[in-house]
């Protein structure tokens, strides 16, 4: 559906009456717009809630982002579906090389808490 509103644009006609053109909105943007809000802030308040420990919280919200993007993307989520294993596989291969060098450091005098960057005191 199309809503008309009042623009600043105006024409003269012929009797030397102002007069306001229409100027016509597509709304299928703005429901794109909060579709998208929608996906990305569930994503990331999932996201937040599942790094401070509310786990089934996060889950929970992060799943209404997941189930917008499969309602309105159905194709691109069948092809991210059918490459999730090797999205895992290398999230585990991520984590194992994470953990490993996490390990080596601390099997270092002092370990990485003591670095700068790291956590440790500048002072």
């Amino acid at each position: 559906m199309n809503r008309v509103e009042a623009t600043p644009n105006a024409s003269m006609d012929g009797k030397n009456n102002l007069e306001f053109q229409p100027q016509r909105t597509n709304r299928e943007d703005w429901e794109m717009d909060w579709k998208k809000t929608l996906m990305i802030g569930s994503f990331a308040a999932g996201a937040i809630l599942f790094l401070t420990g509310r786990r089934p919280a996060g889950l929970a919200i992060a799943g209404i982002g997941v189930a917008t993007f499969a309602a309105e993307h159905p194709e691109k989520f069948e092809e991210l579906w059918q490459r999730m294993p090797e999205y895992i596989e290398k999230g585990s291969k991520f984590v194992d090389m994470a953990s490993t060098f996490l390990e080596r450091m601390g099997q270092e005098k002092g370990g990485y808490r003591n670095m700068p960057a790291a956590g440790g005191s500048r002072f």
